[in-house]
């Protein structure tokens, strides 16, 4: 139910307001998840003697990328107008972030 309009913000109701806090508490839990990976994978890649390894069922391996390309360090693209590169961008997208007073 939406109740008033607080400036950009329409308040909305104890239902609302419950999704809101379980989606919360669950980016919460994901930022310490994405740590933990992180922690675990360093100390993992510490533990393999920077070497590809396995044990029991487990392997861990270093897959090497190319880099990105930096397309703005090309002169070509650098001498372009912002109406001339944004006829190349792709559709835009919309992002919903919920955050905590």
């Amino acid at each position: 139910m939406e109740i008033k309009l607080y400036k950009d913000y329409l308040e909305k109701d104890e239902n609302w307001t419950k999704t809101a806090h379980e989606l919360f508490e669950v980016q919460k839990m994901l930022e310490h998840f994405k740590n933990e990976e992180k922690r675990l994978k360093e100390e993992l890649k510490s533990l393999s003697g920077d070497t590809n390894c396995h044990g029991g069922d487990y392997y861990f391996r270093c897959e090497a990328r190319a880099g990105h390309i930096d397309y703005y360090r090309i002169p070509a693209i650098k001498a372009m107008s912002d109406e001339e590169l944004d006829s190349y961008r792709k559709r835009g997208i919309s992002v919903w972030k919920l955050r905590k007073k």
